[in-house]
């Protein structure tokens, strides 16, 4: 059976969830010189990707001005190019990206709630 796409959504709602706690705790300067609060939010940011991923391309289609493709492209950059991915883009998808995404994200949840799989008999 394939997986409901609105796991996907939630999953991408709950780590937006914690990139807004690192915005709502740090500034950009306090983020550079915290390893451990980069990679919580490169991993967060790498799971948003692969979770984008898994939400079908007509559901994503009907949000056009998302960046679907960047949003996927960005978790292979991290995982693959980790040693040049600057802080300052990942601030930057923290503290303005993903304000964007949540509203998108909540839409598409309320839009598709009743839309996931239905158990085959």
């Amino acid at each position: 059976m394939p997986k409901d796409p609105t796991i996907a959504i939630r999953d991408c709602l709950a780590e937006i969830a914690v990139l807004h706690e690192i915005e709502a705790r740090t500034t950009l300067h306090a983020f550079r010189n915290d390893p451990i609060v980069r990679r919580a939010a490169a991993y967060a940011i790498q799971t948003i990707s692969e979770a984008v991923r898994r939400i079908p391309d007509d559901w994503l289609a009907d949000f056009p001005t998302e960046p679907w493709g960047q949003i996927k492209a960005i978790g292979n950059r991290i995982r693959h190019e980790y040693f040049r991915v600057d802080d300052a883009i990942l601030w930057e998808i923290i503290t303005t990206d993903t304000h964007a995404l949540k509203t998108v994200m909540e839409a598409m949840l309320a839009r598709h709630a009743g839309d996931g799989p239905t158990p085959t008999s």
